[in-house]
């Protein structure tokens, strides 16, 4: 499974840096782009894709969280409505 994901935005100085991200992560990055501001959970991510694998999931949100352009919180997820660590886009 292979994809490419750019996300452009400034950093703290005000310079803009892109951020590429492969396989999982991107999937993952681009379905929270697209329903941004929204809040999910690393098992409804999984769900709306029909993986099985909910701790590859989880594994991409750390690395999105890592880039700076993500916020991973406990907080209610607006899928399945329970508090879980969920993720968004920043």
């Amino acid at each position: 499974m292979s994809a490419i994901l750019q996300l452009i935005g400034p950093n703290t100085a005000g310079i803009f840096v892109i951020t590429t991200f492969v396989g999982y992560t991107a999937i993952v990055g681009d379905f929270l782009i697209r329903y941004q501001p929204d809040y999910f959970c690393d098992q409804c991510i999984s769900d709306n894709y029909y993986w099985n694998n909910r701790p590859r999931v989880q594994k991409a949100c750390l690395k999105l969280e890592a880039s700076g352009h993500f916020r991973r919180i406990r907080f209610k997820c607006c899928q399945c409505g329970q508090t879980r660590k969920v993720t968004r886009l920043l």
